[in-house]
């Protein structure tokens, strides 16, 4: 039986399929475009997307998914506003494509698409996703451009440059622990020892920090430790009620840790809640169908759905 699939540190477009192109309306020629640039995508990347996340509503859905299909990637269509943690950085990236400008963050020339990227960001008022208890407009959202820049250099496996750009943010706000964060994201590409002492330092800044709780369970299932994977569960404790795709990835990593632990309650009880958090989430569903629902090995009481799922399935 197959591994329960997982999240890594992030969902966002590391195997080259992102960035700005011009392509055809006609849905005849349409087709034929993305299936050359996810070629030419393959061609270019060390790694290669399990998922494809398509926007609720897309007028290329349908197309979208036959792409997908053809390459092995598996389509979910999600909520637009689940996609801010891609499509924030995306957004600002391709704006300053269309403006020209590469070192300030600038403005899309279409009102639309400006609108679209300032929605996905948190509210000033709200409270920090980053659990440090003040408003985002007082905390992270000081250091958003070079946040994004550093973790837009990540992505491209630019390491020199996304240190760069959080040398600037922690030059802003100081060594905060979304900062130590990010810089663990970076060293990542790098160094294990140095990405496990950000870790350590981040939760040292912040003992509450979501973020870094959950990069600690990611590292401790990657290698095998699967009871410390728990650092999942403090990751949920802390997220905002509100953070719906980094709880819904959360849960759905700790089931996975669950079901490896031979815990098939617990395992179910947390993809289930995943899929509360993103009922449109094919991974989850797909846990949940081929090691739970589906699974002869899990007791029959516990193969039938949860009814407040059923509906989702």
């Amino acid at each position: 039986m197959p591994a329960p699939r997982r999240a890594g540190i992030s969902r966002s477009s590391a195997s080259g399929l992102s960035g700005p192109r011009l392509l055809s309306l006609d849905p005849g020629q349409l087709a034929g475009e993305f299936a050359d640039l996810f070629k030419h995508a393959r061609k270019q990347s060390k790694r290669w997307p399990k998922k494809l996340l398509i926007p609720r509503e897309d007028p290329v859905e349908d197309v979208l998914k036959g792409i997908a299909a053809d390459f092995g990637i598996v389509p979910e269509v999600i909520p637009l506003p689940y996609l801010d943690p891609i499509l924030g950085p995306l957004n600002e990236s391709f704006a300053r494509f269309r403006s020209g400008k590469q070192r300030a963050v600038a403005e899309s020339e279409e009102p639309g698409a400006h609108r679209l990227a300032m929605a996905l960001i948190p509210d000033s008022y709200d409270l920090c996703p980053c659990a440090s208890g003040r408003k985002y407009k007082s905390c992270c959202k000081i250091i958003l451009h070079e946040v994004t820049e550093a973790m837009c250099a990540v992505e491209d496996g630019n390491f020199e440059a996304a240190v760069k750009w959080l040398d600037q943010a922690r030059e802003k706000v100081g060594e905060t622990a979304e900062v130590l964060a990010r810089y663990e994201i970076a060293y990542s590409l790098k160094s294990e020892t140095r990405y496990l002492e950000y870790l350590h330092r981040a939760l040292e800044a912040n003992p509450n920090h979501p973020r870094t709780h959950y990069l600690f369970g990611l590292h401790h299932r990657q290698n095998g430790r699967l009871k410390d994977a728990a650092a999942y569960e403090k990751a949920i404790e802390n997220y905002p009620v509100t953070d719906k795709f980094h709880l819904n990835e959360t849960w759905n990593n700790l089931g996975g840790v669950y079901f490896d632990l031979g815990d098939f309650d617990k395992s179910k009880g947390a993809w289930e809640k995943a899929l509360m958090y993103m009922p449109s989430d094919t991974m989850t569903k797909t846990n949940l169908r081929e090691f739970i629902y589906d699974n002869p090995k899990v007791p029959k009481d516990l193969r039938r759905p949860s009814p407040f799922v059923a509906r989702y399935l």
